[in-house]
């Protein structure tokens, strides 16, 4: 078997060069003022890339989804992860590439 490649990247490299939009899923109960300030500070600290980020919201009435301006493009790195994780669960968060 013969393999070549323009480029080799770890996983943090390839999250953060090849993820194009972040999905984060919002039930109504978790949504406060401290959730929502906490989410800001976290997504504002990796504002430099090129990643987008998306929320979708659900409630008994219904769901919304909620893509953000391109002024909020982030660089999905392990450390925010972790900490989104922390807020909304790991299961509550996509990365699509």
């Amino acid at each position: 078997i013969r393999l070549s490649a323009d480029e080799l990247f770890d996983i943090e490299q390839a999250r953060s060069h090849l993820a194009r939009h972040m999905q984060i899923q919002l039930r109504a109960e978790q949504v406060n003022s401290q959730v929502v300030s906490q989410l800001k500070s976290i997504l504002q600290s990796n504002d430099e890339g090129q990643c987008g980020i998306g929320f979708e919201y659900s409630s008994n009435d219904g769901i919304c989804q909620l893509d953000l301006a391109q002024d909020w493009r982030i660089v999905p790195n392990k450390i925010m992860l972790e900490q989104l994780s922390s807020i909304v669960g790991h299961t509550n968060i996509r990365l699509l590439y």
